[in-house]
């Protein structure tokens, strides 16, 4: 009767680990190339997608390197929501972030080519950069495996913005401390056809 009661004992506590085994989130990942077309001519990204999955939604975090119009380092949380019981299946997604600038002036990456004339000729002001935000809407369609592993297509709406500043010297007359500040802030709202696949 003991060793009953103690096989008993024993199930009873191993049937919640079970039920938590079935119900963790399992960790994934997804990386994407995209083709992104706007206002400005279009480019490219490259981004990878760290991602825990529990049934149809899966959340987590990304980063990347998007080069459309100026180079910037996207890092931003998201989520992901499938649809259907089928191995392949839709899925809409939405992301949040910040967007880091990654300009190389050196290069001649840099947003408007600031300058003076003076009795040298025309000299360059060095500009700088600041973060913006990103975000995106989109959905896509995933053909996966019964591990729900597989190539993913995706169509979205991508945004960033990202400020660009310079100083120069303030009029004789003025009483700013002898600098004064420029700043253009840049939107760039765009479309992005990315493959990827899942692990």
């Amino acid at each position: 009767m003991g060793k009953k009661l103690f096989l008993l004992l024993l199930c009873l506590n191993l049937i919640p680990f079970y039920i938590l085994a079935q119900q963790a989130w399992k960790p994934g990942a997804v990386p994407e190339l995209g083709f992104l077309a706007g206002a400005y001519e279009p480019s490219g990204d490259a981004r990878a997608n760290l991602l825990l999955s529990k049934k149809d939604w899966s959340v987590g975090l990304g980063t990347g390197i998007d080069w459309y119009r100026f180079r910037s380092v996207p890092v931003y949380l998201q989520g992901r929501k499938s649809f259907g019981a089928r191995k392949s299946k839709p899925f809409a997604l939405a992301s949040g972030g910040v967007n880091l600038p990654m300009v190389n002036e050196e290069a001649g990456q840099v947003g408007i080519w600031t300058g003076r004339w003076d009795m040298i000729g025309w000299t360059p002001i060095p500009t700088a950069f600041n973060p913006g935000w990103y975000a995106e809407l989109g959905a896509g369609y995933g053909f996966f495996n019964r591990k729900q592993r597989g190539f993913t297509l995706s169509l979205n709406w991508v945004f960033k913005s990202m400020s660009e500043w310079y100083e120069t010297d303030a009029p004789a007359l003025a009483e700013t401390g002898g600098k004064d500040r420029t700043t253009t802030t840049y939107f760039m709202s765009r479309m992005a056809l990315r493959i990827g696949w899942k692990f």
